[in-house]
């Protein structure tokens, strides 16, 4: 699936599913090149989307000779759980954790937005990955919320943990292409909503991995875009800075939250893949 167009056969992808812990069924894709691969990276996707979306970006790392893995989190895509909701933050891990047992070789974790939260976590909690990519990670939002919305979700996540509200994310702030917004907008897997508990669960994530130390000889690269008014750069910059291990940070001028579907991909994408292939 090309994200400026939301249609198209994945035809030069393996799905599959697997369950996770609790039982919860996960649709997997699978990027294989016909080749050896020169490496393994595991993505992980943003909130109210689903892996398909990312296609294009995974076959460029597959023609690069990168094998790409990756599944629809519960909640979202095709996979089992109620749309923008987990009971506990944890349950994203143990997806990747039934994820990342189907693999055979040592990975590269890619998280985007949400995802980047999520796989930062996950490294937290004690998961061994070879490096991480982060692209415009949820570190921190652009637009905070008003006090009162956040003690009604405070409040809401104890009372009416699966109470379903807006997540208040505008289409038009994903890429200044107009195609995957409309894409984006016609998609029937794209959702729009988040429950009380997904939204605690969530900013007790960012306050875990903000304090938390990361090992020194773990490689970060993070790709972001200048003009991002979905996620907080500023926070991320932080995080950034924080980060003791060897790592590197490109902003691009001009680009959204999504960077990858912006009309520069391909340089993006180049810039990305010559980073990767520096560490096999």
């Amino acid at each position: 699936m090309d994200p400026r167009t939301s249609k198209g056969a994945m035809t030069s992808t393996r799905e599959s599913s697997i369950q996770s812990k609790d039982g919860t069924n996960l649709q997997v894709y699978d990027w294989i090149p016909e080749t050896e691969p020169q490496g393994q990276i595991l993505w992980v996707h943003g909130l109210g989307e689903h892996m398909a979306r990312h296609e294009w970006s995974a076959e460029k790392l597959k023609e690069q000779g990168w094998r790409v893995s990756g599944c629809d989190l519960r909640g979202h895509g095709q996979s089992g759980g109620k749309r923008g909701h987990v009971n506990a933050w944890s349950e994203y891990l143990e997806d990747l954790d039934a994820l990342a047992s189907s693999l055979d070789q040592d990975f590269i974790l890619l998280g985007h937005s949400m995802g980047g939260l999520i796989a930062l976590d996950w490294v937290r909690a004690g998961q061994n990955v070879s490096a991480v990519v982060l692209s415009s990670p949820l570190l921190g939002v652009a637009v905070e919320a008003p006090a009162w919305k956040l003690t009604a979700g405070r409040l809401l996540s104890n009372i009416l943990p699966k109470l379903s509200m807006n997540n208040e994310l505008a289409p038009e702030l994903i890429c200044s292409d107009k195609k995957v917004v409309e894409a984006y907008k016609a998609d029937p897997l794209v959702f729009d909503t988040i429950t009380s508990r997904w939204f605690t669960e969530m900013s007790a994530a960012m306050n875990r991995v903000q304090n938390h130390s990361f090992p020194r000889d773990m490689p970060l690269f993070l790709n972001l875009g200048q003009k991002d008014q979905v996620v907080s750069n500023e926070e991320a910059q932080t995080f950034f800075d924080s980060w003791d291990g060897p790592k590197d940070l490109k902003v691009w001028p001009k680009c959204f939250h999504e960077t990858l579907n912006e009309p520069i991909r391909d340089e993006i994408i180049q810039n990305l893949s010559s980073w990767l292939n520096d560490l096999a």
